[in-house]
């Protein structure tokens, strides 16, 4: 048996195989350093687009529980964009990361169904306006009535005639019809007011417009 050109064969194998395990460290640090420069980057572009978004959002004169809610949104939205594209370039295959965050987000989807009902009427609630904090509204689903006194992402808050406080879920206020009676200037109210049968109508017509008159002039 010739060792000599089994060891040579050998020394051929460990060299190309070493060979090639330098270049694939030097491609693998020059992604890294990419990979960096990329964060770098993307940070700082989105901290400008972040800021951008604020603005914006002030200008157009957003509830204030609704802005945070869109710019802490946008913020993580880019930023896990971002690290998808970080770890494309490291070598992570994009589509399994993407499947990952996929699942992820159904299981957490799952988890917090009901907040996350509750999250989308919240946001519904501050951005389309049906009531606001200091209305009088009526919860027809549940019955349930008083003055508005906050709207939160997830709850809205009432106190009641007889000093009681209400939370309601937003998903059951999104879901149901509300009747908001703070919301115009003016409202009709019916009075039922029994008269004897032996009084004049028309004496009746004359005392009420004169009572009506007192209390509003």
């Amino acid at each position: 048996m010739d060792f000599t050109k089994i060891r040579e064969s050998i020394e051929k194998i460990i060299g190309n195989r070493a060979e090639t395990m330098f270049d694939e460290f030097l491609v693998f640090g020059k992604n890294v350093l990419i990979a960096i420069l990329l964060l770098i980057i993307g940070f700082q572009l989105i901290k400008w687009i972040v800021r951008i978004i604020k603005k914006a959002l002030e200008r157009g004169r957003i509830e204030t529980t609704v802005s945070k809610f869109l710019i802490s949104l946008s913020n993580i939205a880019m930023k896990g964009f971002l690290l998808i594209m970080v770890a494309t370039v490291v070598g992570v295959p994009e589509t399994a990361f993407i499947a990952l965050l996929g699942s992820v987000g159904l299981t957490i989807g799952l988890a917090f169904q009901g907040s996350l009902s509750n999250f989308a009427g919240g946001v519904i609630l501050l951005i389309m306006k049906p009531f606001k904090v200091g209305d009088y509204i009526k919860d027809v689903g549940t019955s349930n009535e008083g003055t508005v006194t906050s709207i939160d992402i997830f709850y809205t808050t009432l106190n009641t005639v007889d000093n009681k406080v209400i939370t309601i879920p937003n998903g059951s206020l999104t879901n149901s019809s509300v009747i908001n009676y703070s919301k115009e200037n003016l409202r009709r109210v019916d009075l039922i007011i029994s008269v004897a049968y032996t009084e004049q109508i028309s004496n009746v017509k004359a005392i009420l417009e004169e009572i009506v008159k007192e209390f509003c002039c």
